[in-house]
């Protein structure tokens, strides 16, 4: 992923239903400022994004290039 705002989803790893931003964004390692989701149900986007749950997806704006993996790798 590039420096600025970025649009992912989120990788959700075999047993895992929910995580939160610390545990699913793990591989970036604190370098990001900015972290918005889309509430599909409610159609509007929210800087509140606890639980993330499977299918969910993000703005995420980062301070530097890194590479997004799943949390548990």
């Amino acid at each position: 992923m590039n420096t600025g705002w970025n649009l992912i989803g989120y990788y959700q790893i075999p047993g895992e239903d929910e995580s939160t931003p610390s545990e699913a964004f793990a591989s970036l390692e604190n370098a990001y400022t900015g972290l918005w989701g889309y509430d599909n149900a409610g159609g509007v986007f929210k800087s509140t994004v606890i639980p993330i749950l499977p299918g969910d997806a993000f703005w995420i704006s980062l301070t530097s290039g890194k590479e997004y993996t799943p949390s548990n790798i």
